[in-house]
């Protein structure tokens, strides 16, 4: 599978996770982790119309907005959230 491809598709899921965060009434804290999420997004859409060399090298963005993002959304205090539970799950 090529690299835009596979950026299309993560990109598509942590949309799912995104959405899970912002729908209900997740508390302020847990919708900081959203900013990681769309940090790492932003990024897979500039991934999926690169040249392969460029897009490589922005992985390692990605993965550190979603380390970022699953660092704060697995804290003792939001790992029990609803929204929480939904976000790791999609």
């Amino acid at each position: 599978m090529k690299i835009a491809a596979l950026a299309r598709q993560a990109r598509e899921s942590l949309g799912q996770g995104l959405q899970a965060l912002q729908e209900g009434d997740a508390p302020e804290r847990l919708l900081a982790v959203a900013e990681h999420l769309a940090k790492a997004m932003g990024t897979l859409v500039e991934m999926e119309t690169a040249p392969p060399a460029s897009a490589r090298k922005a992985t390692e963005v990605v993965l550190a907005a979603l380390r970022d993002g699953l660092e704060q959304l697995q804290l003792p205090e939001n790992v029990e959230l609803a929204a929480a539970q939904t976000a790791l799950s999609s």
